[in-house]
């Protein structure tokens, strides 16, 4: 007698597995790494729809209850605000630390790791979201790249990262959420800061003391592949179209050196056909910010 074939039968076990951790995770505090693992058992249960088949006739309503209360919790929350702040109102860095020194509403301005954090949710949304949290990440990422939009609309996206150089020695202090009216965000971070003048990002995570800043800057320990993946998706951008900013420590290309300008901002803008990871701007360009809720 021929032997039966049920299709997916062979990936019902690990469905299966997949299926009880869910429920017993769904009754533990939802920390960043279930979170993390919810999404890794659910991408499981998504590319084997015949196992899963299996699943629902054996557990019933309960599969859809776990399945949903799953994907609901998969996701970080998104703290970022979904559009720029003060009506997209352009302002000079110096002036946005002002004017978020008086909001009392609990808000801060957005540091280079609350947007990085952010772009990792987005991209996080996109690939493994349901289909209303993908819609959500595409207008997401289309307002973040208005706001960066400085070829078209001279605007870029200014946080409340401040950088410190030391002249002619590269070392940097990094300073996330300065000025900030909760003193617990702020965080320093003396780091070495390669010269790097429209230099692509890929070359810079390349090296040891590249990966060092851009982790510094962005306030993460994510590895270099990490961190590219992340730029290249919010970005749009590959290769020489990705590069990064530092301030220069002598006047080759800029009357504007770490000894004369010691003070830099930080933030993301496009020029032309580059999206720039800026950690070298002087202060003088008016752009956008962005709110963003931390936790206590």
């Amino acid at each position: 007698m021929a032997k039966l074939y049920i299709p997916g039968l062979a990936e019902y076990g690990q469905c299966k597995i997949a299926f009880l951790r869910l429920q017993e995770l769904l009754t533990q505090e939802q920390t960043p790494e279930h979170k993390t693992e919810l999404a890794d058992l659910l991408q499981t249960l998504d590319t084997n729809t015949d196992a899963v088949d299996f699943l629902q006739a054996e557990f019933g309503p309960e599969y859809a209850r776990v399945y949903g209360r799953a994907a609901n919790a998969r996701m970080p929350a998104f703290l970022l605000d979904e559009s720029a702040a003060d009506n997209g109102t352009k302002r000079l860095p110096s002036e946005w630390y002002d004017y978020w020194a008086d909001i009392k509403d609990g808000k801060v301005m957005a540091s280079m790791g609350d947007l990085y954090k952010s772009f990792k949710i987005i991209k996080k949304m996109h690939e493994q979201g349901s289909a209303e949290e993908q819609a959500k990440a595409k207008s997401l990422l289309f307002s973040l790249r208005d706001d960066c939009d400085w070829s078209g609309k001279q605007n870029w996206l200014i946080s409340s990262t401040r950088l410190f150089y030391s002249g002619t020695n590269l070392d940097a202090r990094i300073v996330q959420h300065y000025r900030c009216p909760r003193p617990a965000l702020v965080k320093e971070t003396i780091v070495e800061a390669p010269v790097y003048r429209r230099t692509p990002v890929k070359k810079i995570l390349n090296e040891q003391k590249g990966l060092a800043y851009l982790q510094a800057l962005f306030d993460t320990e994510d590895k270099a592949e990490t961190i590219l993946q992340t730029l290249e998706f919010v970005s749009g951008k590959h290769g020489d179209s990705l590069v990064g900013w530092t301030a220069n420590t002598n006047a080759d290309d800029t009357q504007y050196t770490r000894t004369s300008h010691p003070e830099r901002a930080a933030g993301f803008d496009f020029d032309l056909v580059q999206f720039h990871v800026d950690g070298d701007d002087i202060s003088s360009y008016p752009g956008c910010s962005r709110r963003v809720r931390c936790e206590p």
